[in-house]
């Protein structure tokens, strides 16, 4: 398809700095979404005869072309139109010097909104007429069927417990989407974030107390056993040197194993509010350990957590001591719960959901 647009951003620069605009050279009004899917199946012999479906997956990408002149062009003679070694060079210069996917935004005059896409200049070739070069036709190449959303950014503030509720609108409506996420502590301490629907909560209630925080904390631990105890689990601990439990947020959560009679582990954490009200889950929890005016991002996607100036940081030194088991916080379709607890601190969530509507 030939994309019409009143300017695009590539590269940090705009098409309209140089003087271009987009024309159709061919007047091809089709409009490819990329949508084709390849199935995997299994076999199928004179007893099946119907195959097992084992997936389907997406078999290509969207492609785009664009077909560029010289602005004003309607009012132009031919050889203003004309385009000359220097021009030719500018441009292919600026579009065939990434070699890696970087993001195409679109601008369109009665759209109300930008469109995004991410992926390369795959060809550039010129457009000629009567032996002169006139314009030239892209095809740019993008890194998924999909077109992308805008930045879309939830910011809020953590101190203690809350809740937060975020929406993934992404056209992926049975994959995840991945944020990063910017944790800036006020102050030192214990963090953790949940995505309670990412998880499986294996049970839930309501303990007494007791009278001080030594009571409460054993009646929190009696009642984690009792749990695995009445579904046939053991529960296996984290300790430190002095063979201690390592708890979180001044012992109101902890992170343990259930482990099963056949020796199979299942990743826990169980916390509990000021009420007595507690929550045993397995998977879907992220546990760290946060230094006062040191910001961390997590980067769910690529799977590295890093600074404000972009070094990386052991997960040792977030307290992640476990690396078989670290939780990279994501988003399902549709509303997501997400339970946080940590000293005071901005939090910062930001991503690009999935557009299946090609290059409409």
């Amino acid at each position: 398809m030939v994309k019409l647009c009143e300017d695009f951003i590539y590269a940090d620069q705009s098409l309209s700095q140089l003087g271009f605009t987009t024309v159709d050279f061919h007047n091809n009004e089709e409009v490819p979404l990329a949508l084709q899917r390849e199935l995997t199946k299994g076999e199928t012999n004179p007893c099946r005869q119907r195959a097992n479906l084992i997936t389907a997956s997406f078999s290509g990408t969207l492609e785009i072309e664009f077909h560029l002149i010289k602005m004003g062009y309607d009012s132009r003679s031919i050889a203003d139109l004309t385009l000359s070694k220097n021009e030719v060079r500018e441009v292919t210069r600026w579009l065939s010097s990434s070699s890696r996917p970087t993001l195409l935004q679109i601008s369109e005059a009665d759209a109300e909104e930008d469109q995004f896409f991410c992926g390369i200049f795959t060809n550039i070739e010129t457009y000629t007429a009567g032996g002169k070069t006139l314009g030239l036709i892209l095809t740019f190449t993008n890194d998924s069927p999909f077109a992308y959303s805008d930045i879309i950014t939830d910011t809020f503030s953590v101190q203690g417990h809350i809740k937060k509720i975020i929406e993934n609108n992404s056209d992926l409506l049975e994959d995840y989407c991945y944020p990063v996420i910017r944790i800036a502590p006020k102050a030192a301490g214990d963090f953790y974030l949940c995505n309670l629907n990412d998880t499986a909560i294996l049970a839930e209630g309501k303990f007494s107390l007791g009278q001080d925080a030594d009571t409460a904390f054993e009646n929190f631990i009696h009642q984690i056993e009792t749990i695995g105890v009445s579904r046939g689990y053991t529960t296996h601990y984290y300790y430190d040197k002095q063979y201690k439990f390592i708890t979180l947020a001044d012992d109101t959560a902890i992170r343990f194993k259930y482990r099963d009679g056949r020796a199979s582990d299942c990743h826990c954490f169980a916390y509990y509010q000021p009420d007595g009200s507690y929550q045993i889950l397995e998977g879907g929890f992220i546990t760290l350990k946060l230094l006062r005016d040191l910001p961390v991002t997590i980067d769910c996607e690529l799977l590295t957590i890093y600074d404000d100036i972009g070094r990386m940081i052991l997960f040792k030194d977030l307290g992640l001591e476990e690396e078989d088991y670290i939780y990279w916080p994501r988003l399902k379709s549709h509303q997501n719960t997400l339970l946080f607890y940590g000293p005071e601190s901005d939090i910062t969530f930001t991503r690009r959901e999935m557009i299946k509507a090609g290059v409409i």
